[in-house]
């Protein structure tokens, strides 16, 4: 082979080289930008997935338990009469819970909110009369606050008494 002809097959060579390093490069960024987006649409379904989470549990009345598990019907029970308790007493909303950390979503409540007003007259009876004294909000902050830690008392309760039944079988 000729000179010439060696130079043009070196330098076609080098032009193909530099082409492929190019189209590696481009593929090596798409792969990065994909690999990007699919992370943050990972995050996005998973934000997606904990809100509509939040949700269905802000829309579940504060009593209800997992309907599936036959041995929480009496926990929902007692908790259901508890809970119907707190509308009796003023304190439920008028004093705060200082230090306490509750995340509370208003609207995402209002769908309960309204269940609650409808099957416990006493609730809305509470809520006319406190309603000039006590933001919205607040009174219903303090109202699933309370609940909560029911919710978390009534689970303790129940566990402890499993537990309990569980040593002395």
């Amino acid at each position: 082979m000729d000179e010439d002809s060696q130079a043009a097959i070196t330098s076609a060579c080098a032009h193909l080289g530099t082409k492929v390093g190019g189209i590696v490069t481009q593929v090596q960024e798409h792969a990065a930008e994909m690999s990007a987006d699919s992370q943050r649409w990972q995050e996005e379904a998973d934000a997606r997935r904990a809100a509509d989470a939040r949700k269905q549990e802000a829309a579940r009345l504060p009593w209800e338990v997992d309907a599936a598990d036959e041995a929480k019907s009496i926990l929902s029970q007692d908790l259901m009469e508890r809970v119907l308790a707190l509308s009796l007493d003023e304190r439920t909303f008028l004093d705060a819970a200082p230090h306490v950390v509750f995340e509370f979503d208003f609207e995402a409540h209002v769908p309960v909110i309204m269940r609650l007003l409808e099957l416990d007259p006493n609730l809305a009876k509470m809520h006319s009369r406190l309603a000039p004294k006590v933001d919205e909000e607040v009174f219903w902050r303090r109202f699933f606050l309370r609940c909560a830690q029911l919710r978390v008392r009534a689970r303790r309760a129940h566990a402890r008494a499993r537990a309990h039944a569980r040593a002395r079988a």
